[in-house]
C-alpha cells in the first residue's frame, strides 16, 4: 500500500490454515481504511485493505441445513433443533473483571474529587456549569494510568466476548442454519438487568447471529413475543402466565422442562399466518416426543459439566443433584415444579416420562 511517500507491506499468514486468506485475495481490492486500536495503553494505527465478496466458511465449522430455534437470556442460552440440543451459561468463558473495574473507578473518583474540589457541593453532587461554559477538569498523571488501565481491562473483556460470540454461532449453526429466535428488548433487558447485558452482550451476539447465518446460506428470524407467547404457553393449547422465579414449566396436560429449552422447543414450531407469528401448537404436541429426550440430555450434560461446581440459578438446578445425576443416572425428584422455581429434570409428554433429579445451586 502506497500513500504519498508512505510505503506499507500487508501482513499475511504464512500458514493459513483454512485456506481464508487464499480465498480472499483471488476478489478485486474495494477500498482501505485506517484503524486506530489502543493496546495496552499505546495507541496503534492500521490500515485494513477491504475486498469484496464474502469470506470463506471454514471447514471445520460445519453446516447443517435446517430449522434451529434459541432462547437467549442474560445468563443462559438454549438451543434446539430436530436432532441436537443444548443448554449453558452464556459467555461463559467470559472473565468476570467487575470487581477490578470497580477498585479502578474507585480510585479515579478519589482523584478526581481531590484534583478539583470547587467543581462538587458539600453533599459530594457536581456542580452545574454556567451556561455557555464547561466546567474545566484537572486530570492528574495518576488519573490518567488509571483511565488507560480501565480501558484496557474493557478491551480485554469485549475482545474475549467476540470470541465466545462466535463460537456459540457456530455451535447453533451447526444444529441448523435458519435460526429462529424471540425479538429482545433491549432497553427492558438493560433496564433491569444492566450489569449482565454490558458484560455479555446478547443484542451483540443476535446481530452476530444473524451475520453468521446469512453467511451459511441460511438467515436469522426473530419473531415478536406479543402474539407468541410462548413463555405462558403449553401444546396443549393452554396459557398460564409464570414469575421469573419459576424455571421449570408443567402444563395441566403433563408437559414438565425445564424453562429455557422448552421455550428454545416452541421456537421450532412458530408459523407465520397472514403477516402474524403464532404458535403451531398442534406441531408443537407432535414433535415433542422426538425433542423430549434432546432436552433431558442437555439438562443432564449442564449438572455432568458443574462437576459439583455451581451454575446460575435460572437453571433451576440443585447443586446437590449433579452427584445424584453421577451415581444413580436418572431419579425421581421429590419437587413438582408447579409452584416453585425448582422441579424435576423431566419431560414428560401424554403420561410418558423420563426423569432426573435437579435442584437449585446458590451463584
Amino acid at each position: 500500500l502506497e500513500w504519498n511517500k508512505l510505503k506499507l507491506k500487508a501482513i499475511y499468514d504464512p500458514k493459513d490454515p483454512h485456506g481464508v486468506q487464499a480465498c480472499a485475495l483471488q476478489n478485486p481490492v474495494k477500498y482501505g481504511r485506517l484503524v486506530r486500536r489502543t493496546l495496552r495503553g499505546q495507541t496503534r494505527w492500521f490500515v485494513q485493505r477491504v475486498l469484496a465478496g464474502y469470506p470463506k466458511w471454514k471447514d471445520k465449522n460445519p453446516v447443517r441445513m435446517g430449522k434451529s430455534s434459541i432462547d437467549i437470556g442474560p445468563s443462559t442460552i438454549a438451543a434446539v433443533s430436530e436432532t441436537d440440543a443444548f443448554l449453558e451459561r452464556f459467555c461463559a468463558s467470559v472473565p468476570d473483571l467487575q470487581q477490578a473495574i470497580r477498585r479502578i473507578q474507585r480510585a479515579m473518583d478519589r482523584s478526581r474529587r481531590g484534583s478539583n474540589p470547587d467543581h462538587y457541593h458539600r453533599d459530594g453532587t457536581v456542580k452545574k456549569a454556567t451556561p455557555g461554559k464547561r466546567l474545566q477538569w484537572v486530570l492528574t498523571t495518576g488519573y490518567l494510568r488509571l483511565r488507560a488501565r480501565l480501558r484496557e481491562l474493557h478491551r480485554v473483556q469485549a475482545a474475549d466476548r467476540r470470541t465466545e460470540h462466535g463460537k456459540l454461532a457456530n455451535h447453533v449453526i451447526a444444529m441448523g442454519h435458519t435460526v429462529l429466535a424471540e425479538k429482545l428488548s433491549d432497553p427492558a433487558f438493560q433496564r433491569m438487568l444492566g450489569q449482565s447485558v454490558r458484560d455479555r452482550a446478547p443484542g451483540a451476539f443476535m446481530d452476530h447471529l444473524r451475520r453468521k447465518a446469512a453467511s451459511a446460506g441460511g438467515e436469522g428470524i426473530e419473531f415478536p413475543t406479543r402474539t407468541t407467547k410462548l413463555s405462558p404457553s403449553c401444546p396443549c393449547g393452554a396459557v398460564v402466565k409464570k414469575p421469573l422465579s419459576q424455571r421449570w414449566h408443567e402444563g395441566p396436560c403433563g408437559v414438565r422442562a425445564q424453562w429455557d429449552g422448552y421455550r428454545a422447543d416452541l421456537g421450532l414450531h412458530v408459523r407465520r399466518d397472514d403477516g402474524t407469528w403464532m404458535l403451531d401448537t398442534q406441531s408443537a404436541r407432535a414433535g415433542g416426543y422426538a425433542v423430549g429426550p434432546l432436552l433431558e440430555q442437555a439438562v443432564s450434560g449442564v449438572m455432568q459439566a458443574a462437576n459439583g461446581g455451581l451454575w446460575p440459578v435460572s437453571f433451576g438446578l440443585r447443586a446437590r443433584d449433579g452427584a445424584a445425576l453421577s451415581r444413580n443416572g436418572a431419579g425421581a425428584g421429590e419437587d413438582s415444579g408447579c409452584c416453585s422455581h425448582v422441579a424435576p429434570a423431566t419431560m414428560a409428554r401424554a403420561g410418558k416420562t423420563s426423569a432426573a433429579s435437579t435442584g437449585t445451586p446458590r451463584l
